[in-house]
């Protein structure tokens, strides 16, 4: 996942909503707008999901047990 990628989907997303909450849009404009933004929608959570995954996995590889018999190479 890209910062950019996922930024200009954020984007797009946001510039549907306010096309739509305009109310000027014909019903089938309107739709087809609604569409895409479901579609945004999940690719942005599959995204997200993907990043949470990751800060999971990477949270618990910080949260071993460090053995205490480390040698002091001092």
């Amino acid at each position: 996942m890209s910062q950019k990628n996922f930024e200009r989907k954020m984007n797009r997303l946001e510039e549907i909503v306010e096309t739509i909450n305009t109310g000027e849009l014909a019903l089938e404009d309107a739709l087809a707008r609604f569409e895409e933004g479901v579609g945004l929608i999940r690719e942005l959570s599959a995204e997200l999901n993907e990043a949470r995954g990751k800060i999971t996995k990477f949270v618990e590889m910080l949260n071993q047990e460090v053995p205490l018999d480390v040698p002091d190479n001092s």
